[in-house]
Formats: structure tokens, sequence, C-alpha cells
């Protein structure tokens, strides 16, 4: 009675022992999926960080070069508005001197009239005395004749007369060279008279113009100054920005070393949680093996049958010549183009999609607590899944990760894991990714497939996980 009495205590102690190593794991992937999660967070932080750090020394790089690139430019500036101060102080010497010269071109064209009426007086009066000259030869000639008559007493009168008439003659003569003269002279004065109207037109024009180059002059002194001006508000607005840099930058430094020590330690943490999940693990195989009872064992018994039952029809497919063993050991896969997440074929793709849907839609009756059952192979590879997880594939990658999960390969933790292990089944407790950013937890309990005494892969069968009852 007391060995009887022993023996269901130490089996209630068992049983409560493998719930509490079921619960124990769940606890400890909770855990664990909250330091993965953390642990990605702070790795993208670290990058963001990074990045960070990396753009502000380009902003200071770019920064010096805009210092750089403004003080040449002042140089510049400044150079250029005391070269175009200089050149204004000439050109409005210049100017100066043009407008003296246009003004007194212009009072050349007056004094050119004036000339032109004098001269016109001038050849008036010349032909007058030559007429003057002409009478007086007229007189002479008659004084001659009547000295003639006279005789003696009019020889005296006669040399006068002839004096007379050769005074006449010169002054004729002289009158004439002058008239030529007076020709000549007014023709030169009417053709500088016409050239200086040109000159003067031109002067003008030049007038007019030398109040435009002054007016540009000013403008074009505004303007230098003004960039002046903007490259010494620039050569400011950059020194702020290396007084920024100079101050953030080692801040950013020191964030950045927080986070990634940060980071480091929780990346040590969730290596050191993949252990403790795998210890988890062990005490619930190590239990559940000695005869714990759990709410698992009617899994684990139809996981290990259905396995055997797909391990034996796939010696037979061998057997009838379907596939051989080297097609069905050969885990090369191609990627279907065009699919997202990534879909592949294997080898063995057809044969699993003829063979496997008959042995995981009926497990998957059996209970409705089970989410889906299918096979993977040693490296994760699902080649055929229930039909509710077969769908056709779209456009929206997270409904394609929900429904369109056949022909993907699970090389995650518990993918593997289920596809490499070797004992008569594993039990894992996993966060399920749903797509969309929903998980679940869930149990995965799988059983390894034997073909032929070579091991295949594993067929895992999961559900959602509540908690176990104490």
């Amino acid at each position: 009675m007391f060995q009887s009495s022993t023996i269901s205590s130490s089996q209630f102690e068992l049983d409560r022992l493998a719930r509490q190593s079921v619960d124990l794991g769940h606890n400890i992937v909770l855990i664990h999926a909250c330091v993965d999660m953390l642990d990605t967070v702070m790795n993208n932080q670290v990058t963001l960080v990074h990045d960070a750090q990396t753009a502000a020394q380009h902003i200071s790089s770019a920064n010096t070069s805009v210092r750089t690139a403004a003080e040449h430019v002042g140089t510049t500036v400044t150079d250029t508005l005391e070269t175009v101060g200089h050149s204004a102080t000439c050109i409005r010497a210049m100017l100066d001197k043009s407008q003296t010269v246009a003004e007194w071109v212009q009072t050349l064209d007056t004094t050119m009239a004036a000339i032109t009426r004098t001269l016109g007086d001038m050849s008036s009066r010349a032909n007058a005395i030559k007429d003057i000259a002409q009478q007086v030869n007229m007189l002479s000639i008659n004084a001659r004749i009547e000295a003639a008559r006279s005789g003696e007493a009019g020889r005296g009168f006669a040399v006068v007369a002839q004096e007379i008439d050769r005074l006449s003659h010169q002054t004729a003569e002289t009158t004439q060279g002058i008239a030529l003269s007076i020709d000549e002279l007014t023709g030169s004065i009417s053709k500088l008279q016409k050239d200086s109207g040109v000159v003067a037109k031109d002067a003008s024009q030049t007038l007019k113009d030398s109040s435009a180059i002054e007016d540009a002059l000013g403008k074009i002194i505004e303007k230098v100054a003004q960039s002046e001006a903007s490259v010494t508000e620039i050569l400011t607005k950059a020194a702020d920005v290396d007084a920024a840099n100079s101050s953030f930058m080692p801040v950013f430094a020191k964030v950045k070393d927080g986070i990634s020590e940060t980071a480091a330690q929780l990346h040590d943490a969730r290596a050191q949680l993949d252990t403790v999940v795998d210890i988890s693990e062990s005490m619930v195989q190590k239990t559940v093996e000695l005869g714990g009872a759990s709410d698992d064992a009617v899994m684990i018994e139809l996981v290990q049958a259905t396995a055997a039952d797909m391990a034996a029809a796939l010696e037979q497919a061998v057997a009838r010549g379907d596939i051989n063993m080297a097609q069905l050991m050969d885990f090369t896969y191609q990627p279907i183009p065009g699919t997202n997440p990534q879909q592949h074929l294997a080898p063995f793709t057809d044969l699993t999609d003829h063979l496997f849907p008959a042995f995981q839609e009926a497990a998957l009756q059996t209970n409705p607590k089970i989410t889906f059952c299918a096979a993977v192979d040693r490296n994760g590879y699902l080649p055929t899944h229930n039909r509710k997880f077969s769908k056709p594939q779209t456009r929206d990658v997270d409904w394609n990760s929900a429904n369109a999960r056949n022909r993907r390969i699970f090389n995650d933790r518990v993918g593997l894991g289920a596809g490499q292990n070797t004992r008569p089944f594993l039990l894992q407790i996993y966060r399920r990714d749903m797509g969309g950013g929903e998980y679940k937890m869930m149990k995965d309990i799988s059983a390894p497939i034997m073909v032929n005494g070579t091991h295949w892969g594993g067929l895992r069968l999961a559900y959602e996980y509540q908690g176990e009852r104490n």
C-alpha cells in the first residue's frame, strides 16, 4: 500500500513537473521574443545613430567646403569690388573728358556756321572791290583818252592815268585771288561743318550714354557690395554650423557607444536565452519521455503515427519508381520568380504535393486546436502545406506571409529543429509570425520522417498555446 501510494505521489509530481516545464518554456519563449525584438530594435538604433553620425560628419565636411569656397569667393568679391571701384573712377574721369569734348564739338558746329557767314561777307566785299577796280580801270581809260586829246598839256595827267590803270589791274587780280581763296576756304569750312554735325550728333548720344554708364556702374558696385555682404553672411552661418557640429558630435559618439554596448549586451542575452530555451525544451522532453502527463500526449501520438505513415508512403513511392532515393534526398531549391516571400521548388515537390495532403489534412481534422500539420525536410523547406495555407500569392506581401506558406524555407530555430530532429519527438514553444505584425504563441510537436533508414526531415504539428493546468 505504501509502495502504491509512493508511486502515485511520484507520478503526480512528475506530471506536475511536466506541466511546469512546459509553462517555464512558454515564459522563456515570451522573454526570448521580447529580447529578440529589443535586440532587433537596438541593432536598428545602432544603424540609425551610425547613419546620423555619418550624416553629421558629411555635413561638417560639406560645411568646411562651403566655408573654404565662401572665403575664396569673399576674397574674389573684395578684389572685384576694389577693381570695379578703380575702374569706375577711371571711367568717370573718361566720361568727364568725353563730356567736355562732346560739349566742345557741339559748340564747334555753331562756330563753323559763324565763320561761314563771315566768309560770305568777305566774298561780298571782295566782289565790291573788284567792281570798284573795274570802274577805276574805266576811269583810267577815259583819262588817258582825254590826256591824249590835250596834247602836251595833258602829258602829266596821262602818267597819272597810267598808274591808276596799273593799280586797278593789280586790285582786280588781288581781289580775284582773294575770291578764289574765300571759295576754297568756304568749301573746306562747309565740309568741316558737315562732319562736325555728325560728330556733334555722336557727341550728343555720348552725353546720353554717359549718364546710362554712370547708372550701370553704380548698380554694378551695388551688386558687388551685396555679394560681399552675402558671402559674409554665409561665413557667419557656416561658423554657426561648425559650432553646432562641434557640440553634438561628441554627444553622438557617446550615444552610439551607449547604444552599441546595450545592443551587444542584448545580443549576448539573446544568445544565452537560446541556450535556456534549449534547456527548457530538454526538460519538457525528458519529463514527457519519463511518463509525465501533459496536454500534449495525444498530439505526440498523433504526430508520431502520421510521420510513420508518411515515411511508409515515401518508401512505397521509391519502390514503385515514382522517385529514386537520390532525387528524394536532393536538397537543392529552385527559386520561383516573382514570389514574395520567396518560394522554391525541389526535385521532390511534385511527389510531396501528390502524397502528403491526404495525411496532413486528416491529422488537421482530428482536433480543432491544431493550426497546421505539415512536413519539412532537413533544411526547414516546406514543400506541401495544408490547403488553407497554400493559396496563390498576390501583390500583398503580408497576406502572402499568412496564406501562401507552402514551398517556403523556414530555417528559423523551430523549423530547423523540427527538420533536423531524429529523436522520437520534439516539443518546441515559439511565437509564430502570422503576417502583418501579428504573432501567436504556439506549441510545435514534431516527429522524424525516416525513409529506408535515411533521415529526410520531420512532420510538424502546431497548435495555439494558452498555458498548462497546474
